[in-house]
């Protein structure tokens, strides 16, 4: 049951991945809504919902830490191997990744601290995990910049950086208790283990 689990989660992660290649930044929405030109869309320009780490914390909460490092291992070589491909002329800068093993390492440590409060999710009690992810991602948005600038040899903030990074992880954080329901269902349909009643209270 566990191998059928893991394979939903192979295949949530897969499309997740492909549907990355097709999202848009908000300025291209923003573009489309309201007919601004995308080098006028302001502090929106290049936030987008990141995909990968929006599915990413969810999942680590229904697996066991040794799960969690496979998930961790698999994203990780996902997003380095897509942002691998990224021209560095690429306007995209808010999702370029921290070159090999990077994006992976984060994963590991936010994935780690996500782990310890999974007993709460096991119980029925979502609102602590489910707000700690966004921090989590945060983290993720902010380390991968930092790390590529300190590589780099420059740590100067480009115009509206916070702005887009903020914006950024709010719309990466937002499918997560969607996704989080998901999963959950997927766990109580492969019989790994009983579906855990959402509960918003400690």
């Amino acid at each position: 049951m566990r191998l059928l689990y893991g394979g939903l989660l192979a295949m949530a992660l897969t499309i997740a991945f492909l549907l990355q290649e097709w999202m848009p930044a908000l300025a291209a929405w923003t573009e489309a809504l309201t007919g601004l030109p995308v080098h006028d869309a302001g502090w929106t320009r290049n936030a987008r919902i990141l995909l990968l780490a929006a599915f990413f914390f969810p999942a680590a909460l229904t697996v066991s830490y040794p799960g969690m490092l496979a998930l961790a291992f698999a994203t990780g070589l996902l997003w380095d191997a897509r942002e691998a491909l990224v021209l560095e002329d690429d306007p995209t800068w808010m999702v370029q990744g921290t070159g090999w093993g990077g994006t992976l390492l984060l994963l590991l440590l936010l994935g780690s601290l996500i782990q310890g409060v999974r007993p709460l999710y096991q119980a029925g009690h979502w609102l602590i995990p489910l707000a700690l992810c966004l921090p989590c991602i945060a983290i993720l948005v902010v380390g991968e910049f930092t790390w590529n600038h300190v590589r780099s040899g420059s740590f100067a903030l480009p115009p509206g950086f916070w702005g887009k990074a903020a914006l950024t992880t709010f719309l990466t954080w937002l499918p997560a208790p969607l996704v989080l329901f998901l999963l959950t269902r997927g766990l109580a349909a492969t019989g790994c283990e009983p579906a855990a009643t959402p509960g918003f209270s400690r």
